[in-house]
């Protein structure tokens, strides 16, 4: 299981969408949001991250909420 938390470097939502189970925001050296990655991006809490996902062109890359 690969956790975005651990991953040295940042990465493209995309490739976040596909390699991480969950996903860790961080704004202003805080982590904001910790939460699964279909969940997270499906509906994002924090203004910082509905900013932040509103701005990567096209959204066909996100993940299938399980339901």
């Amino acid at each position: 299981m690969l956790e975005a938390e651990r991953v040295r470097k940042t990465l493209p939502p995309a490739q976040l969408a596909q390699v991480c189970d969950r996903v860790a925001v961080m704004y202003r050296g805080e982590i904001v949001e910790l939460r699964p990655t279909a969940e997270l991006f499906a509906d994002p809490r924090h203004p910082y991250v509905r900013d932040l996902l509103a701005a990567v062109p096209g959204r066909r890359w996100l993940p299938a909420v399980a339901g």
